[in-house]
């Protein structure tokens, strides 16, 4: 056409050419942009790397659940609730990790330290234990402790995990992390130098809330009365229906609380650290069991019988108080749906002191003046 215009009818077409090409680039130079994108989408569209809903990483700042996919840009949800829009090109250019394909489950590393006069096998068993207590933690693939750097002061663990669900892996690292601190500081491994007294403190009676108002004295006596006993991974420490009125604390290892319920199904009501404790019902109402307590792990457990509690009620009646406040205090008697009917526990959270008194034989007696307001 151009050709025709310039021989046939003789017209000057220099500036119509130059204009024309000054177009072009104009246009080329603001359209490199949105043409980059769209052939990138469209190639991004043909390989298919991700799909609506999919759980991805974009090189390494940007993670989260595509939410929108067009010519343009791609939408990620991130888990601060963000909303990130990515250009097509630049994902095109991109490392893109796909988390939910060809699963959901996502992995995770974390360092652990511990003193170097710790024996390897054990501080790997108290990490195991702190990962057994994190519920995002999956079971399958199996966890991993190994000791990767020794030190003259601490020596170093990897620790790898998995979770099936990758929004929860932040709050599972954090989760570990703090009840990894608990079992080694509860067993006087994360600081230097390891102190006899510091052991003292740490003892898993003296730990526990409803016993921190007690003397010396009486610690020691409530001491003389307990015994220790050891299980090993998959042993039974108590049967759902069993009557008993002990309390059971955990020295270390993990126990996992089960229910069996009318027509055969098994339901997993939670699971117990060093320091923790359960039978607390049993011990001040002799409530039988409604759930079963297994070892999941070698297990140490001290089990304080009802016996050893009461000469110390019946010299300092105003430990029956002590009981009563430390369970309104927050470790309430279904912290770990132990043992009693759920409507009877909440009754029971009214005002336990008629019933331990009357179930220590001291009815009668009061632990309180009168014009006392005990709350």
């Amino acid at each position: 056409m151009l050709a025709f215009l310039s021989f046939a009818l003789q017209l000057p077409l220099s500036g119509l050419v130059a204009t024309s090409g000054i177009v072009a680039v104009v246009l080329g130079l603001a359209l490199q942009s949105t043409l980059a994108d769209l052939f990138s989408g469209i190639a991004v569209g043909i390989e298919q790397p991700f799909r609506l809903g999919d759980r991805i990483s974009i090189g390494d700042r940007i993670e989260g659940t595509v939410s929108q996919i067009n010519w343009r840009s791609i939408r990620i949800s991130t888990d601060d609730d963000d909303v990130a829009v990515v250009p097509n090109s630049a994902v095109a250019k991109s490392e893109i990790v796909n988390r939910s394909f060809p699963a959901r489950r996502r992995g995770a590393a974390i360092e652990v330290e511990a003193v170097s006069s710790a024996a390897p096998e054990r501080v790997q068993a108290l990490v195991e234990h702190a990962l057994l207590l994190v519920p995002a933690i999956s079971d399958h693939p199996r966890s991993g402790v190994h000791l990767t750097r020794l030190g003259r002061r601490f020596n170093r663990y990897s620790v790898h995990f998995f979770v099936d669900d990758p929004t929860t892996l932040g709050g599972a690292k954090s989760d570990f992390l703090r009840l990894v601190r608990s079992r080694l500081l509860h067993a006087d491994l994360l600081e230097l130098p390891p102190s006899p007294s510091r052991r003292e403190t740490r003892d898993a009676l003296a730990s526990l809330e409803l016993f921190r108002d007690l003397s010396d004295e009486q610690m020691r006596i409530l001491r003389l009365g307990t015994e220790r006993r050891q299980l090993r991974s998959g042993d039974l420490l108590f049967a759902q229906g069993d009557v008993d009125t002990s309390l059971y604390v955990v020295e270390e290892g993990v126990l996992e609380v089960r229910r069996l319920h009318e027509g055969g199904r098994l339901e997993i009501g939670g699971r117990l650290g060093a320091g923790e404790y359960i039978g607390e019902i049993g011990l001040l109402t002799g409530a039988a069991k409604q759930v079963s307590t297994v070892a999941i792990a070698p297990t140490s457990v001290q089990i304080v019988r009802k016996e050893a509690l009461e000469p110390l009620i019946r010299d300092t009646p105003r430990l029956a108080d002590l009981l009563e406040a430390s369970v309104k205090r927050g470790y309430a008697l279904l912290r770990h749906d132990a043992a009693v009917d759920p409507a009877r526990a909440a009754h029971g959270m009214i005002d336990l002191l008629p019933s331990i008194r009357a179930f220590f034989g001291l009815q009668g007696r009061s632990a309180v003046p009168a014009d006392e307001d005990r709350s």
